[in-house]
């Protein structure tokens, strides 16, 4: 696992350091409004592409496991994928629609046409990362999930030579996604498996609504601190806010996708409930000392790398970066246990997690505004990835005495030197 790892790790890490300069180019040109409008934009397009997906992807890696007709599961995902887009484009558009009328029709029509492709190109990655996932090619699948952060950086000169605003930004980010979506069909030959017997689909939508619950919620749980900040704030806050978040969200981020690229896939292959404990152990400890040392990096930097990086129109981002960073530090913790609660087939408790972090969000932001705290959004995230965490780790150690909570929470030296023995082979 350490291999798979080492290789999610560095891709997710690159990732952040690519995401990190399209952040500061943006924040430099466009200013703190205009960065408050570019995430109006690109906030919809996920948020809503992510629950057509249906959680495909790892339905995949647990059908595969056990299927005899890989090409007809594979068909049959992209079958179901396609009658999603069909019913759900036009309900999400309808929603963006309303939920960004009052900013003009610029803001709308350019966040309509980001929702077309976004949920295009994240729907039929979902298919083609379980596939990946399933035949244990993570370096192709870590490259694809570069593609668009590279293609964002490279169509930037381009937008910005048409247009110096706004409107080369979104057309920077269009072009990254139609580039994706087009290699990662071509890499998976996703064309060859269309019509083959999809008669067998029904045990995967089963699988993927199983999963999907969770994943829903959980996108509900990730994304509410900016659903509100996005809905209520002007677009300098909103620009404030995304440029903080830009530093304090990838660091603990690309943790949580480097684990979700290679857990399952390790722990659902370990048959040996022993061996698939220790498994499980170890997953923890390194993505809690990683994220630690993460956090603990990013707080102490930010006031200071803020206003050097992205200017000093944004000074007051960083600290509230520094804030965001130890608020979001259990992110990656949770996406681990996730993770392992799901190898089992266990959705249940990872779906109480989430609801825990709701509840939590909702009563620490509503204490913060009651109090008149300042950014009452990242209290809520703090509180409610604390409760959450603490309920899944609680959980999993009660079904698994070998793993409790105590055996990972605690930094050791051995932990340390395994996750310093990881960091120097990305580097290398």
């Amino acid at each position: 696992m350490a291999k798979f790892f080492t290789i999610s790790f560095a891709s997710s890490l690159l990732g952040l350091i690519i995401g990190l300069a399209t952040g500061v180019l943006a924040a430099r040109i466009l200013g703190p409004a205009d960065r408050g409008n570019l995430s109006i934009i690109v906030f919809w397009g996920p948020f809503l592409a992510s629950i057509l997906t249906l959680s495909l992807g790892d339905a995949l890696v647990v059908r595969l496991a056990t299927t005899g007709d890989r090409q007809a599961l594979i068909s049959r995902a992209y079958v179901v994928i396609l009658t999603t887009l069909t019913i759900g484009l036009p309900v999400g558009g309808a929603v963006i629609y309303f939920a960004t009328a009052e900013h003009g029709g610029f803001i709308v029509a350019a966040t309509l046409l980001f929702w077309l492709v976004q949920a295009c190109e994240l729907c039929m990655a979902s298919v083609a990362q379980g596939q990946l996932r399933d035949e244990r090619r993570f370096a192709t699948l870590s490259g694809l999930r570069l593609l668009v952060p590279l293609g964002f950086l490279a169509f930037i000169p381009i937008g910005y030579a048409l247009d110096g605003g706004i409107r080369g930004f979104v057309a920077a980010h269009v072009a990254s996604l139609v580039l994706a979506l087009a290699v990662r069909m071509w890499v998976t030959r996703a064309w060859t498996v269309f019509g083959k017997a999809p008669a067998i689909g029904e045990n995967l939508v089963g699988t993927a609504l199983s999963f999907h619950g969770v994943f829903v919620v959980g996108i509900l749980a990730g994304q509410i601190d900016k659903l509100i900040i996005i809905q209520t704030e002007a677009p300098e806050r909103i620009g404030l806010y995304t440029v903080a978040l830009s530093l304090a969200g990838p660091i603990q981020g690309f943790l949580g996708v480097a684990i979700q690229m290679i857990a399952l896939p390790a722990l659902v292959q370990q048959a040996d409930p022993i061996r698939r404990q220790a498994a499980a152990l170890r997953l923890f400890r390194l993505t809690w000392a990683a994220s630690l040392a993460g956090a603990a990096a990013t707080a102490v930097a930010a006031p200071i790398v803020v206003p050097f990086l992205f200017g000093s129109a944004f000074a007051g981002a960083g600290p509230l970066a520094a804030f965001l960073t130890i608020a979001l530090a259990l992110m990656p913790v949770r996406a681990a246990l996730t993770e392992a609660f799901k190898a089992e087939g266990d959705g249940r408790r990872p779906l109480i997690g989430q609801f825990v972090f709701l509840v939590g969000f909702l009563v620490a932001f509503g204490i913060a505004v009651a109090l008149g705290l300042e950014w009452p959004v990242v209290w809520g995230v703090a509180a409610a990835n604390l409760a959450a965490t603490l309920y899944q780790a609680v959980a999993y150690a009660r079904h698994h005495p070998n793993v409790r909570v105590s055996a990972w929470a605690i930094p050791t030296w051995t932990t340390a030197r395994e996750l310093t023995t990881l960091m120097r082979t990305i580097v290398k």
